[in-house]
Formats: structure tokens, C-alpha cells, sequence
């Protein structure tokens, strides 16, 4: 399965984003992100699972700002330049990245447990043995594993 590719892999937030804000402002370059879009926000902070997801309500490729579809559940810390010249070649501003694919695999939520995706090998019964392989790029999986 190969799904569309995407300009959009990650970019930074350029301002900070406080917990409840509706909004985040990034870096416009290579982001073609669409309402619906489900983006990751990774934690800035000594809270190793202060990242979360969120959906895009809407994208200004202009601004590099994006309306989130509900508020945010941490601070991400963002700046409008580069900190790698002051922290050793380490930009330190939160990342943000496309979770989203035009291709979907969605198992069903139940007991939160959903569908697994399982390639293996066979042998037939006149002894040919035929190697399982999966494929898949720019696939989403949602509720799989």
C-alpha cells in the first residue's frame, strides 16, 4: 500500500502555545496541511508525555497559523528563531508533525483493542515455502497494531 506523499513532515512552533489555547503559530515552509488533518505536538517540558494530538480546524500557509479542533492540554514551548546557535546546534522549540495519510487503516475500538496487521510465511504442501512480506508507506494506522 503507498499513499500519497506529503510535502509535510515536521516544523516548529514559532510562538509558545499555553495549555488551553485554540491555536498554535509554526514555520510555513513545506507545511501543506488541510482541515481534518491530525498533527502531534511534542512535549517541550521534563514531562516526558506532555505531547499530544490534536485535529487541524484550519491552516494559514501565510501566517503559519493553525485553529485546533479543541484546546490544548500543555504548554509548548516555541520561539521564532532557531535555538542551535545558543544550545549547541539543538533547536529546542516544539516539534509539530503530520499524523495523517490519504491512505486509513482504522480497526475498530473495542475494549481498546482494534485490528492487527500480520504478514507471515508459509509452507505449502508440496514443500514451497512463501515469504510473507508488507509493504505499506504513508499509510495511517489508527486502533492497529
Amino acid at each position: 500500500m503507498y499513499g500519497k506523499k506529503r510535502k509535510f513532515k515536521m516544523t516548529r512552533l514559532k510562538k509558545p502555545a499555553k495549555k488551553g489555547d485554540k491555536e498554535i503559530t509554526v514555520e510555513t515552509a513545506n507545511v501543506d496541511l488541510v482541515k481534518g488533518d491530525k498533527i502531534g505536538i511534542a512535549a517541550t517540558s521534563y514531562k516526558y508525555d506532555a505531547g499530544e494530538d490534536n485535529y487541524v480546524e484550519s491552516y494559514n500557509s501565510k501566517t503559519g497559523v493553525i485553529k485546533l479542533t479543541k484546546a490544548l492540554t500543555f504548554y509548548h514551548w516555541g520561539a521564532d528563531k532557531s535555538t542551535a546557535t545558543t544550545f549547541g546546534g539543538i533547536d529546542m522549540r516544539g516539534e509539530v508533525v503530520s499524523l495523517s495519510r490519504n491512505i486509513k487503516i482504522i480497526g475498530e475500538n473495542v475494549d481498546s483493542f482494534g485490528c492487527q496487521v500480520l504478514t507471515s510465511d508459509i509452507m505449502e504442501f508440496d514443500g514451497t515455502i512463501r515469504a510473507g512480506m508488507t509493504k505499506m508507506d504513508s499509510v495511517e494506522l489508527d486502533f492497529c497494531s
